[in-house]
């Protein structure tokens, strides 16, 4: 199941499989897998150039699953990469309030087993998410 983002290429298609994954921060290596990946990836780029150019401040998330009905308990990836309405709304808040010049982060639940690495988004935008797909 692809992922289409920024880091999802092989091996990290697979992340959802293991039940403690590494995590992937967003100072890893990109890893598109599809040309809408590719596309993530050279919009964070074109933002990184129009903050140090122009300094035009920008925020770029990488935001998990948004599911209609806000219900990721059918699939096992989905409760991993699961974004709840609750806390989408809580991230972009943080994001348009922030003191940040420029950054990336990824946008995901608190999920118990996780394979996106939340940290710059709590210490730099104060996001901390209240739900979690394993305990639906």
């Amino acid at each position: 199941m692809a992922g289409f983002s920024v880091e999802g290429f092989e091996p990290n298609l697979y992340l959802h499989t293991q039940s403690e994954p590494p995590k992937i921060s967003t100072q890893d290596p990109i890893r598109p897998d599809s040309e809408y990946g590719v596309s993530k990836a050279f919009g964070e780029a074109v933002a990184r150039y129009y903050c140090a150019r122009w300094s035009i401040e920008a925020i770029c998330l990488r935001i998990g699953a948004v599911l209609s009905n806000d219900d990721p308990t059918h699939d096992a990836r989905l409760r991993k990469v699961w974004l709840s309405h609750r806390d989408l709304v809580q991230l972009v808040e943080k994001s348009l309030t922030a003191n940040v010049t420029f950054g990336i982060y990824y946008g995901v639940s608190n999920n118990k087993g996780a394979f996106w690495d939340i940290t710059n988004a709590r210490t730099e935008l104060g996001y901390e998410p209240v739900d979690d797909a394993s305990t639906l």
